[in-house]
């Protein structure tokens, strides 16, 4: 939608506006997670996955009160494009030593352009 022109209008209000407020949800701790402090990171699926690494994986991490949860999908389509799913928190199972803040995301994108091409 925004992707043609980035730096146009309707994109620099759709960041300011939408994505810039709702990532600074991850200084909340009801919304965060700082990765290295958790016990138990687990992953089922694919260790990694990125544009053009195709898979799954459900993934899993417990600190000392709560239980996180996130779901990622990449899976090609069409010649074009990827359909990308990404649910709940940015856990990535081969980095279980990361200290940044990682937050919670909804991303369900059926044209996300492929990165084979």
């Amino acid at each position: 939608m925004f992707v043609d022109n980035p730096k146009g209008f309707w994109s620099q209000w759709y960041w300011l506006v939408v994505r810039n407020p709702a990532n600074g949800l991850v200084s909340s701790p009801l919304f965060s997670l700082v990765q290295a402090d958790a016990d138990d990171v687990r992953h089922w699926g694919q260790v990694h996955i990125d544009n053009g690494i195709y898979g799954w994986q459900f993934l899993s991490a417990q600190d000392e009160w709560r239980r996180y949860t996130g779901f990622y999908a990449m899976v090609p389509y069409y010649p074009w494009f990827d359909f990308e799913c990404r649910v709940g928190f940015k856990i990535l199972p081969n980095l279980p030593t990361r200290k940044r803040p990682i937050g919670m995301t909804f991303i369900i994108n059926p044209f996300k352009r492929a990165a084979r091409r």
